[in-house]
């Protein structure tokens, strides 16, 4: 009983083998591509036919790119138009499992098919004497062409297997960001203790906006970039002003009690020998009433939205890991040169006073030092979609001279943007 169960298998097996075998004969279909990955070009073939590829990605340069004039073909010639002689597969159902081929000793000389009457092409010779390796198959008169550290040339006499360098691609990156950026103040240094922690009471931090574009130059473990960058690293203050008016429309009635003198006559005393004039007054206690406004004391929550807009320059060095074959992480180190464009917004003085921060001696150019991270994730071999996140400290705000209070900024950003590989 075992044994026909086990017979029954294996002919199921070796039909689906057989089926698989045929059907790669008998499939065909139209198909071209240029300049085309391998792994691209097996997805197409996927889409076209029911079979799955499976294959260890690392077998493939990714620099590999195959040309297929358009034209139509059975599945198997495809087969070996891709794969040739550098790769090898098996069918097993629909799975078609792609390895690398073993490789082999070279004869030294060619071998000629023996329904070709025509004798094969001597090699091209080059300066430096590169060994060339060509042989003689039938490939149903298709041209192929991949460009990788092999060129590879299939006609329908031989094969040419000569070794060029492969095109170098640039390192070179623009990359441009947009998004949001959140800024903590810092009073370094005021004129009281008092007014320190009035200020610290009455600032928050809020969210406005920023961009930059970056040139970026990227090796396989190292980032170096520079770029031009432009933010609002303002925030928001609030504090209660107070002032006393008087109100016209009520008065109050204060009566003044006072003593009143009127003179009456003057007469003159004999005393130690001399006379003396004395003056004689009449005094009446008496009043007087006087009206006086209300005095209103007012009390008024001022919100200010604190805007200080720099231009800079940043530069940046970092570190990058290779998360995934299409994902990578950055981070770096930033320094960057400020440039104060424009600033608006209003600030309590510690005499309890609005001062508008134009009336206030700012830095024109200061600097920032600073930390971030880039998180890529990779389209194509042309663009990469990053997300920027850093972190900026800005020492000195305002001028020395300007003793009230000294300002830092501690500003945080969260930016994300495209990055496009400039072709050299």
């Amino acid at each position: 009983m075992l044994q026909k169960i086990a017979l029954t298998i294996l002919c199921i097996y070796l039909t689906i083998n057989l089926f698989a075998q045929q059907n790669t004969e008998t499939i065909a279909f139209r198909y071209g591509c240029n300049n085309k990955a391998i792994t691209e070009v097996l997805k197409d073939f996927e889409r076209q036919t029911n079979y799955r590829f499976t294959y260890n990605s690392a077998i493939f340069n990714k620099n590999t790119l195959i040309t297929i004039p358009e034209k139509l073909y059975t599945f198997e010639q495809l087969l070996n138009i891709v794969f040739g002689t550098q790769f090898s597969y098996k069918i097993t159902g629909n799975q078609i499992l792609v390895s690398e081929t073993q490789p082999t000793a070279v004869k030294d000389n060619p071998i000629v098919a023996p329904q070709s009457t025509t004798p094969p092409k001597q090699p091209p010779t080059t300066e430096n004497h590169r060994h060339i390796i060509y042989d003689t198959i039938r490939v149903y008169d298709t041209i192929r062409v991949v460009q990788t550290e092999r060129r590879t040339v299939i006609d329908t006499q031989k094969v040419v297997l000569q070794m060029t360098p492969s095109p170098s691609l640039s390192r070179l990156w623009v990359s441009v960001f947009t998004g949001i950026t959140s800024t903590l103040p810092i009073t370094t240094m005021c004129s009281s203790p008092e007014y320190k922690k009035e200020l610290q009471n009455s600032e928050q931090i809020s969210l406005t906006n920023s961009a930059s574009v970056l040139a970026l130059y990227r090796t396989q473990k190292l980032l170096l970039g520079a770029g031009v960058s432009y933010a609002d690293v303002g925030y928001e203050t609030q504090f209660r002003a107070q002032s006393i008016s008087n109100d016209p429309n009520i008065t109050f009635s204060d009566t003044l009690w006072y003593w009143r003198y009127s003179k009456l006559f003057t007469y003159y005393k004999y005393i130690g020998g001399d006379s003396v004039a004395i003056d004689v007054f009449d005094s009446t206690y008496t009043y007087r009433v006087v009206e006086n406004p209300k005095r209103v004391e007012n009390n008024t929550n001022i919100a200010s939205q604190l805007s200080i807009h720099y231009a800079s320059i940043p530069v940046v060095v970092g570190y990058r890991f290779t998360i995934h074959e299409s994902w990578s992480v950055e981070p770096f180190f930033q320094a960057s040169l400020q440039i104060l464009t424009r600033r608006s917004g209003s600030i309590i003085t510690p005499d309890a006073q609005l001062i508008g921060l134009k009336n206030i001696p700012f830095r024109r150019v200061t600097y920032t030092v600073g930390v971030g991270c880039l998180l890529n994730y990779t389209i194509s071999e042309q663009f990469l979609v990053s997300l920027k996140g850093a972190v900026a400290y800005y020492p000195s705000i305002y001028k020395s001279s300007y003793t009230a209070s000294q300002k830092a900024l501690l500003s945080g950003s969260l930016e994300w943007g495209v990055a496009y590989r400039i072709p050299l």
